[in-house]
């Protein structure tokens, strides 16, 4: 089931972020943010995991 993300998800949503930081080609970043960080950053409309 997809459904909005909530700040609960992080620790998967950052191992899967870190996951794409090791192969080097998703992102411009070369660790991974805090959720504080990311949370400021990204758009807060189109977050959704399943």
């Amino acid at each position: 089931m997809i459904r909005e993300m909530r700040d609960e998800d992080w620790g998967t949503v950052s191992e899967i972020y870190k996951q794409g930081l090791e192969e080097g080609t998703s992102t411009f970043n070369t660790e991974c943010p805090s959720f504080t960080e990311w949370n400021e950053d990204h758009v807060k409309n189109c977050r959704f995991v399943f």
